[in-house]
This record gives C-alpha cells, sequence and structure tokens, in this order.
C-alpha cells in the first residue's frame, strides 16, 4: 500500500547551462493517518549533485493532508543540452 502520491505541479522544466531553477511536487498522505514523511531525489548518471530537496527533508503530514516539496536544480555551466530526468522519492520516516 502506497503511503503518499507525488504529482508534478508540471511536467516538464527547461533550464539552460549555468541556469538555477526549481520544480515543485505536491505530496499527498493517502495512509489513512497522521504520517512522519521524508524526502529523497535521485537521478542517474551526473545529473544527480545538480539537485537538492528543499528543506524541510522530513515533515509530517495529517491524515489525506498535502504539502509542496521544492527541488533545486543548478545547472552546471558545461553541461551538455538534452533531456535529464529525476525521480522524487518519499518514504515513512521515523520519529
Amino acid at each position: 500500500m502506497a503511503i503518499a502520491t507525488i504529482t508534478p505541479v508540471t511536467d516538464t522544466l527547461d533550464c539552460s547551462a549555468g541556469e538555477s531553477t526549481s520544480f515543485q511536487f505536491t505530496v499527498s498522505n493517502t495512509s489513512g493517518g497522521r504520517l512522519r514523511i521524508g524526502v529523497e531525489v535521485s537521478a542517474d548518471g551526473d545529473v544527480g549533485p545538480w539537485l537538492t530537496v528543499a528543506e524541510p527533508i522530513e515533515r509530517d503530514l495529517d491524515d489525506q493532508a498535502a504539502d509542496t516539496v521544492s527541488v533545486a536544480v543548478n545547472v552546471p555551466e558545461d553541461s551538455a543540452a538534452g533531456k535529464y530526468t529525476f525521480r522524487l522519492r518519499v518514504y515513512k520516516a521515523s520519529g
């Protein structure tokens, strides 16, 4: 059973080499009760260091509540043009 749904605010993001922007997701608690979640971002290849989840990494969500998670994207100057993908993972945090 999934504890949350993750919905991107938009499907694509345009950012050129040397630029920074952010990508937002709506995370909704579908666990049936209050939940402490953690979020992390991952990507294939050299893209991982470009990405940072905005604080807080862990947060409390009431049942059926939603919150916005922002991922900062900092594209290095020497990056090749192209399509890059990343994933947001939501997990049940301890505590």
